[in-house]
């Protein structure tokens, strides 16, 4: 049979319809998608966040008091004044920890020496038990006895010179403390003045961040690039001791889903007091 140009269908009629059910395949598994996010426990999980969020917004806010604030700024003006002191001995802070830095050379060197013969000695010692073990000739023992003997003298003498060195290197260290002493001192107290409410504040930046991370965590709430990092997540919790029958044919044990909705069901505070006592979902 002769080929003709002559086809069963219409070519562009083909396309078309291609194209319109590749674009409705696009539409239906992003909508799938979607769908597959929109579920009512995300809401739950969002509002939970929000909640934290506010609340230690509000703790911040009991702790920053005027009382708080004037106490702050005496620390840092006493941290400051400190910092100055230790600038105008710049010259014998640098003297010094240049010498710190130096014995701590000298020290880790040290240290690699006395632990490569602690290990020769050891070797030494093994050798020679294993001669008293084969009643290997006496003289050959008293060589290895000698050998060991040496070998010890000369590592005693080691540790004896790196406990000398690790003394120094503790005092110089010390020098370089001393000077400093006043300002390590202050910046400690201000921190600890400040402890509470950096916790509280690191806490909030992982709920509710103000820089650059904020736009990252929006990112990955939204849905199909929610699988790669979303922060909510569906809660489950294992009870191999209760068990549920499956078909009569056998006994397995139980999955606990109930936080991935009820999200801060166990929270409470100091005497037993639940954190969100008006939550309907906390």
């Amino acid at each position: 049979m002769p080929a003709t140009e002559q086809v069963w269908r219409n070519p562009k009629t083909m396309h078309i319809v291609f194209a319109l059910s590749s674009i409705l395949l696009l539409a239906a598994t992003l909508w799938m998608m979607v769908a597959d996010f929109d579920d009512e426990w995300v809401v739950f999980q969002g509002q939970a966040a929000q909640l934290e969020a506010d609340r230690i917004k509000t703790a911040e806010t009991q702790i920053e008091t005027s009382a708080y604030n004037k106490e702050q700024a005496e620390l840092e003006a006493k941290a400051n004044a400190a910092k100055a002191v230790v600038d105008g001995k710049q010259a014998e802070k640098d003297a010094a920890q240049a010498k710190v830095t130096t014995r701590d050379g000298e020290f880790a060197l040290l240290m690699r020496k006395v632990r490569f013969n602690r290990a020769e000695r050891d070797k030494r010692r093994a050798d020679l038990d294993l001669s008293v073990r084969d009643n290997a000739p006496t003289a050959k023992q008293a060589a290895l006895k000698s050998s060991f003997d040496e070998q010890q003298t000369f590592v005693d003498k080691l540790e004896g010179d790196l406990q000398r060195l690790e003394a120094t290197f503790n005092e110089e260290k010390k020098a370089v403390a001393e000077i400093t002493k006043s300002y390590d001192e202050a910046i400690a107290e201000l921190k600890k003045h400040q402890s509470e409410i950096s916790l509280l504040e690191k806490a909030r930046q992982k709920i509710e961040p103000d820089d650059w991370t904020k736009w990252k965590l929006k990112m990955v709430k939204l849905p199909i690039i929610e699988a790669f990092g979303s922060p909510f997540r569906i809660n489950q919790i294992w009870l191999p001791d209760l068990k549920i029958n499956i078909g009569g044919m056998a006994d397995v044990a139980r999955f606990d889903r109930c936080t991935t909705c009820h999200v801060n069901i166990d929270r409470v505070e100091s005497g037993n007091i639940p954190t969100y006592p008006h939550d309907a979902h906390g």
